[in-house]
């Protein structure tokens, strides 16, 4: 008999469980976080492992470390994981974390069984903190129960693998269903009953769905019947390329990445009795009257289901894992909109409708799925990502769930550029590369209708590190006009009235005061007496971007820039920029603004020896989920 393997990532098992004792020490690790000493010793602790199969191969996607989880407890909570992860990834097992006290926690087999039924296997890995922690596989071992081996298990070679390219080859489908609930209520005692009785309808009515790919020109049903222009064995790629305006320009060899390509389907429900699998003969329908004082309750909301798959997978493979993406997605807004709503009175007022967030955390290889109520207040929204944090095993005092965080493909941003400098080149490196975290827009010259061209590009730097804020969830706000930076600065009493509506300078100063006024947000300011010093900042500038990891704003003489990262050689002390240019006056065209340079890196030529730089070095507020 074969050995299974397991291929995971160490790195990430290692933060996930970094991240969980952070949370369970409030953010302060014992022993300096010193790898080889343990931080649980008095709890017992259980990954739960979610992954995909395929045949005698198991691909661990995530590891969420769940503390002293009783076997009731630990079920409910694999279930709401299940339902904020992609249709795809599926419940493994379990990773049971020891130490020299033996805490491991026993979750009952039969449990498991029940909870792996979609995976069609049992994985098991045990493993010590301290080598967990120190990234070993060596101390690690992995069994594997396999559905109708008779419950024989199998050893399992553990194989550490980066996920880092885990969307190459991939595509996105995602399913928007309205849902409606309505009926007709007699008594109010009855109200919650009669909306768990329809969201049951719902989770049957789901199961019979056909889904329509864009174009209409292919229908899919849940069972993976094709009809259509596509032939019953097509593959997702052959809908991708049929569902473009012009399918003849995707390349038969085209390279699909589920972060960016998506296909998006239509449900439709069947309409006649033909369609139905029901062996029963068709029946004639019957009304019935009933007098009594009646209340019509109503209410609707949507889910997105989203799922990914190979590109090269079978239609007729995918369709399962669309309808079991709905019926996760609705499982998940029924439990957020029973726990938020008042069933006291059929007042709309009194109903919390779940609103669907697609995340993509920093470095998680899949999607998470969650819903938060339509309305809450702050202090219940901040305890609610907090507790999400946690079960997702997401950094200590960093944002990752904020609304504003939300996933966006491409097709669903604004028309800003995201992320410019990833398109330019690090090959030539003179030394240690050291960049931005996270995602911002490039703002530039003549956007929003407004020629600033000659005065503006201090207002566009700030835009863009305003923007890294946004994205980042550390505020909703949009970035502010060239007006707002300028009335805010004659609200602090930094400038006349007269000053709002001219087109006068601003510097990195100025622009620190704004952060603080507007956002709250401290800087630090770092100062160049001229361009030749430029290169002796390098060192702190790269302790920022390892830090921090916010854009820097850069004034001097008449011009400002963003520096997003630097390129620096300890030994010879030679060093480049990573220059995002504000001074762009063309249209949002990746190719030109790389090409052409107005993203780049720059030596230490670039600035000027007679000018005197002002760098502008935003602070990350602490400890906000």
């Amino acid at each position: 008999m074969t050995d299974f393997t397991i291929s995971l990532n160490v790195a990430s098992l290692a933060e996930s469980l970094r991240n969980t004792c952070l949370w369970y020490h409030d953010g302060v690790l014992p022993a300096d976080r010193e790898p080889n000493s343990r931080c649980l010793d008095d709890v017992a602790v259980v990954g739960a492992l979610f992954g995909e199969v395929d045949k005698d191969a198991v691909r661990i996607l995530h590891c969420f470390f769940a503390i002293d989880a009783s076997t009731e407890r630990f079920a409910e909570i694999v279930r709401e994981m299940s339902d904020a992860l992609p249709a795809n990834v599926v419940f493994l097992g379990t990773l049971v974390v020891t130490s020299d006290s033996d805490t491991s926690s026993e979750i009952d087999d039969d449990v498991i069984a029940d909870l792996t039924a979609e995976a069609g296997v049992v994985v098991q890995i045990s493993a010590d903190e301290c080598a967990i922690r120190s990234g070993s596989l060596a101390d690690m071992q992995g069994v594997v129960v396999k559905s109708g081996d008779q419950g024989a298990q199998r050893s399992a070679t553990l194989l550490d693998q980066n996920n880092q390219d885990y969307g190459n080859g991939r595509v996105s489908l995602s399913v928007c269903l309205p849902i409606t609930i309505s009926f007709l209520l007699y008594s109010i005692e009855d109200l919650d009953s009669k909306i768990i009785e329809q969201i049951d309808e719902w989770t049957e009515r789901v199961k019979r769905l056909h889904f329509l790919s864009e174009n209409g020109t292919t229908m899919i049903s849940a069972n993976g019947d094709v009809c259509g222009n596509l032939a019953d064995d097509a593959s997702v790629i052959d809908l991708y390329r049929s569902s473009q305006a012009d399918p003849d320009s995707i390349p038969k060899n085209k390279n699909l990445n589920c972060y960016a390509d998506r296909l998006v389907l239509s449900p439709i429900e069947r309409l006649c009795a033909a369609d139905s699998d029901s062996q029963d003969p068709p029946s004639v329908p019957m009304i019935q009257t009933k007098n009594g004082d009646y209340k019509h309750f109503r209410i609707v909301f949507v889910i997105n289901g989203t799922t990914v798959v190979k590109q090269n997978s079978k239609l007729t493979d995918a369709a399962p894992l669309i309808v079991r993406s709905l019926l996760r997605e609705l499982s998940s807004a029924s439990r957020m909109f029973l726990q938020y709503s008042s069933f006291s009175s059929v007042e709309l007022n009194n109903f919390n409708l779940p609103q669907g967030y697609l995340f993509l955390p920093d470095k998680s290889p899949s999607y998470l799925s969650l819903h938060y109520p339509a309305s809450i207040d702050s202090k219940t929204a901040d305890r609610m990502r907090q507790r999400l944090h946690k079960l997702f095993n997401l950094p200590f005092g960093r944002p990752a769930l904020r609304t504003s965080m939300r996933h966006q493909f491409p097709t669903e941003r604004s028309f800003l550029l995201r992320d410019v400098h990833l398109n330019v080149s690090t090959s030539n490196s003179v030394g240690s590369v050291t960049t931005v975290q996270g995602h911002y827009n490039y703002h530039h010259y003549m956007q929003d209708g407004i020629d600033d061209n000659g005065w503006g590009c201090a207002y566009r730097s700030f835009q863009t590190v305003w923007s890294w804020f946004m994205l980042q969830g550390y505020t909703d706000k949009a970035p502010p006009t060239h007006r707002e930076i300028q009335q805010a600065l004659v609200d602090i009493g930094d400038k006349p009235a007269s000053f709002v509506g001219t087109k006068q300078w601003v510097g990195s100063m100025e622009l620190s005061f704004c952060l603080d006024h507007l956002l709250g947000i401290t800087s630090r300011i770092l100062t160049a007496g001229s361009g030749a010093e430029m290169a002796e900042k390098a060192r702190e500038l790269a302790l920022h971007f390892a830090t921090e990891g916010t854009p820097v704003m850069i004034g001097g003489g008449v011009l400002a820039h963003t520096i997003l990262g630097v390129d620096f050689n300890e030994d010879t002390g030679e060093v480049r920029f990573l220059i995002l240019d504000p001074h762009y006056t063309g249209d949002e065209d990746i190719k030109t603004i790389v090409s052409k340079g107005w993203c780049g890196w720059k030596s230490e030529s670039f600035w000027k020896a007679d000018a005197f730089y002002n760098m502008l070095l935003p602070m990350r507020p602490a400890n906000i989920v």
